[in-house]
């Protein structure tokens, strides 16, 4: 589902304390030119507390609350712990201080940076050390958790920076009421631009184009759009519509147990062969640990978690055992990093250690997909889920993306993820998105519209967003929704609910020709164009694409190729001159046999 977000937070205050003769730090005064800033690759900031300061660059204090103390200071060279910036941060409350250590950084859109920190504190002190945006959603970009003590510590992470603000910093986030921290050594590295990916290693798979089906009944239109996946969200089968009451849903008596009867069947009717991915979660509000909590998704109580382990085993089990060996993908809820789906204070980690029991015991076949989380707030989701042992329980990592008429922008957010799964022990499991579209901006009369596209273009932005996740990783995508949900994605049938849209028609013909093949390699040119050559049956065929401009590209002498196709358009001979214009309109090249 598509959330509309809306975050309330306290005015942020800048407040720093300083010892002569060193100013710490100064956000507002930060520029590009007053710390080298670089367009390409190499060291970025460098800070040490043994050095003299530089104009702009240092550690400060971001406060945005009320706060007992927060400041830093210059620790002298012949304090005990020598030379550092000395931090005290302690809370008006028992909670963790409404303030974070700040060193601004002037990062640069679609770069890879390498930030290390060297850090102590004077007692054992748990907090976070991340690369954060600035502007909201204050979303992190890369994180880890440590637990600090009187023992130096080095901390070296990577992360992408996204492509909608410069504004960023690397951030110290202390987890309890009172600590002191130290740091002493500061550095960033600007690794470059990011590139569009990298060869996947497996063959493309027919689940990395998925579909949401949400108005079954309405219609019973099987979409031809060239899907091997459908996942079960916003059907009107989640936990409170099976169970409005303990006895209905113990008695398969609810519309709830009918309608999710009617998607399975449904599927295995026009093709068995198709993937269900099941969400589980929602309880009603009978079996949540937070019956009257308001503002949820599909009524008061349905955001908690479940009211005791024991309803959710019977839930887990009665579900597996229903749809054993029809339903082998369960996802262990939908964006629970939003309150307007879970607001519980139960762990998600001692959640899918139970569903993965059940789960097995019914068939060893079935995977657990763990919580589909949200662009906007999932880092910090995902990393205490991990941290807390998630990974241990569940075979697949979920994310949810939706993109605009830039969907290459995914990259930095797909690898700033992989991180994350990498730092916590997660990093060889297969990674999906398991909800995702192109988003309208805006709607005219029902009529899907991205800026800088048009129609036509929108109808390829699914297969370039496609080909972005593929290349990095994503192994599984369920486009939200055939129906266009509301105006909001464009959809994939046309309004009488029967016939493929022109965005299906080429998401079918992309399927067709995509399905099956090896990535060989990925190259670029001119500004933003991309080529992926691709390999079956020991033949190599291209798809070319631009991110925003048409562009000529010169094919290579050797390419044994004879015809090209624009998605949606006629087969073309491969002119004398071997060169194309290509746009943003993904082009698939071959030889004719």
């Amino acid at each position: 589902m598509i959330p509309i977000r809306q975050r309330l937070r306290a005015p942020r205050q800048r407040f720093f304390t300083f010892a002569a003769p060193v100013l710490i730090t100064v956000l507002a005064g930060l520029t590009p030119s007053a710390v080298d800033a670089q367009t390409q690759s190499g060291r970025l900031l460098e800070w040490r507390a043994d050095q003299a300061p530089r104009a702009g660059v240092g550690w400060g204090v971001e406060r945005f609350g009320a706060v007992r103390e927060a400041g830093v200071r210059m620790q002298a060279a012949g304090a005990a712990e020598g030379p550092a910036a000395r931090a005290t941060l302690t809370s008006a409350d028992d909670k963790p201080p409404p303030a974070q250590l700040v060193f601004p950084v002037p990062f640069q859109a679609g770069h890879r940076y390498r930030v290390t920190v060297e850090l102590s504190a004077t007692s054992t002190t748990k907090a976070d050390v991340m690369i954060r945006r600035a502007p909201a959603p204050y979303d992190p970009m890369a994180i880890r958790a440590l637990t600090l003590g009187p023992a130096w510590q080095t901390v070296s992470f990577e992360g992408s920076w996204p492509n909608t603000s410069d504004k960023g910093a690397v951030r110290v986030v202390a987890k309890q009421p009172q600590s002191e921290i130290l740091i002493r050594r500061t550095s960033v590295d600007d690794l470059g631009p990011l590139p569009l990916g990298t060869v996947p290693q497996a063959a493309f798979p027919s689940t990395l184009i998925g579909i949401h089906v949400n108005k079954l009944g309405a219609h019973n239109t099987w979409p031809q759009a060239g899907q091997g996946l459908i996942r079960l969200w916003d059907t009107g089968t989640t936990w409170n519509n099976l169970a409005p009451t303990k006895e209905a849903f113990d008695n398969f008596s609810s519309p709830g147990w009918k309608r999710l009867d009617a998607y399975v069947d449904y599927v295995e009717r026009n093709q068995p062969s198709t993937v269900i991915l099941m969400t589980l979660g929602t309880p009603p509000r009978w079996a949540s640990d937070n019956p009257d909590a308001t503002g949820c998704a599909y009524g008061p109580g349905t955001c908690g978690g479940p009211a005791s382990m024991d309803e959710w085993r019977h839930y887990i089990h009665t579900l597996a055992t229903r749809y054993k060996g029809r339903v082998r993908h369960w996802e262990l809820w939908n964006e629970a990093d939003y309150r307007f789906f879970y607001v519980s204070t139960q762990s998600l980690a001692e959640l899918a250690r139970v569903a993965k029991e059940e789960l097995k015991k019914v068939d060893p076949l079935n995977l657990l997909v763990s919580p589909g989380l949200t662009a906007s707030g999932g880092m910090y989701a995902l990393q205490t889920f991990l941290k807390d042992g998630g990974g241990r329980y569940v075979d697949i990592i979920a994310y949810h993306w939706y993109y605009d008429g830039r969907p290459e922008k995914l990259a930095v957010s797909i690898q700033n993820v992989r991180e994350i799964m990498i730092a916590n022990g997660a990093g060889g499991k297969p990674l999906w998105n398991t909800e995702g579209a192109p988003l309208c901006q805006r709607t005219s009369n029902g009529v899907c519209e991205m800026s800088g596209l048009s129609a036509d273009d929108q109808n390829s932005v699914a297969e370039r967003a496609i080909l972005t996740m593929w290349v990095n990783g994503v192994s599984a995508y369920s486009y939200y929704t055939v129906e266009g949900a509301g105006g909001r994605t464009l959809p994939l049938l046309n309004a009488d609910l029967v016939t493929p849209s022109a965005a299906a028609e080429r998401m079918s013909e992309f399927s067709k020709k995509i399905n099956g093949a090896a990535a060989v390699k990925i190259s670029d040119f001119g500004q933003g164009g991309h080529v992926v050559t691709l390999e079956r049956d020991k033949k190599n065929f291209y798809v070319a694409w631009s991110e925003s401009q048409e562009q000529p590209m010169k094919m290579p002498d050797t390419w044994m190729v004879s015809k090209y196709k624009p998605l949606g358009q006629p087969e073309v001979n491969v002119p004398g001159s071997r060169e194309l214009s290509v746009g943003v309109n993904p082009i698939f090249i071959y030889s004719q046999d």
